[in-house]
């Protein structure tokens, strides 16, 4: 995804899980729009449930990848699973936008 996002806007991504063991799912890292200050990203998925326990790390993404020398903080203020998915907020405290990536983790 290349579009901006602006400040307190929302993007939402769908994606499968990959089961690792019984009751661990791990998603592999999506990349979202450019963002910065407050955040509202939206992932859905069907192994995510209002009583999973879903952590996320977010990072600056440069090339694809994570930035080896990113100069911004990325912080993961909020993670809310629901049924059918997960809301996150990420606060980029940041001039510009800068691209967003996430690392998910479910467990049920």
């Amino acid at each position: 995804m290349t579009t901006s996002a602006a400040p307190g806007t929302s993007t939402s991504a769908t994606s499968g899980s990959t089961t690792l063991l019984p009751g661990l799912f791990s998603v592999q890292k999506l990349d979202w729009p450019d963002g910065k200050g407050d955040v509202f990203l939206t992932f859905n998925s069907d192994q995510i449930r209002s009583t999973s326990r879903v952590l996320v790390a977010a990072f600056q993404v440069y090339q694809g990848k994570p930035h080896p020398q990113a100069g911004a903080d990325f912080i993961v203020a909020q993670v809310a699973p629901f049924d059918g998915g997960v809301r996150i907020k990420v606060k980029v405290d940041y001039p510009a936008p800068l691209p967003i990536g996430t690392s998910i983790l479910v467990l049920n």
